[in-house]
């Protein structure tokens, strides 16, 4: 086989691999009571701090997805 298909091969594992990297963050766990996590959610809401109130409903309804608070936090 010559150089030409192993340089291809490399750049597609190569390719493979960096398609594959996780960029997301997260926000760690820390488990807190859901009237806690709704209230400090709905208080950024009214300050009108909507890019910092969608990840504190979504961790409502990750942490307690059995609650009311759960269906309060997704239809904010």
């Amino acid at each position: 086989m010559n150089r030409s298909f192993y340089k291809t091969l490399i750049f597609i594992a190569f390719s493979a691999l960096v398609g594959c990297a996780e960029t997301k963050k997260e926000m760690s766990y820390i488990e807190k009571p859901v009237e806690q996590l709704y209230n400090l959610a709905i208080d950024q809401a009214l300050t009108g701090n909507f890019k910092a109130a969608a990840p504190l409903f979504d961790e409502v309804e990750r942490q307690h997805p059995y609650s009311i608070w759960a269906t309060q936090a997704q239809l904010m």
